[in-house]
């Protein structure tokens, strides 16, 4: 009980036994993870380099790799690459295509 986030321990006071408490912590903990993924690869996904330095923007993707990975939830280098290249605005458009050329 130590362990676990305030959250969760809220949501098992009422286990008795340590059986029932431990299924359901691991079925509390499982369904945060899936969200925790869900929104991880969202925010992955939808996150463009906008005003960021370059800098910033690839260690924010970089980070957001890194958590997702912590959750169990690998993203590739090339999955990086392209969405690192995706999040781009069009000034970068002719660094792209040089790349792909």
């Amino acid at each position: 009980m130590n362990s676990l986030s305030v959250d969760i321990v809220t949501q098992l006071l009422h286990c008795e036994p340590s059986k029932q408490l431990w299924d359901e912590a691991q079925s509390l903990t499982g369904a945060h993870t899936k969200s925790r993924i869900i929104y991880l690869k969202s925010e992955f996904h939808n996150t463009p380099k906008g005003d960021m330095k370059m800098e910033q923007y690839l260690g924010k993707m970089k980070n957001l790799v890194d958590k997702l990975k912590l959750v169990g939830s690998h993203i590739s280098n090339s999955e990086l690459t392209i969405q690192i290249l995706n999040g781009l605005d069009s000034d970068y458009n002719p660094m792209v295509v040089e790349l792909f050329d």
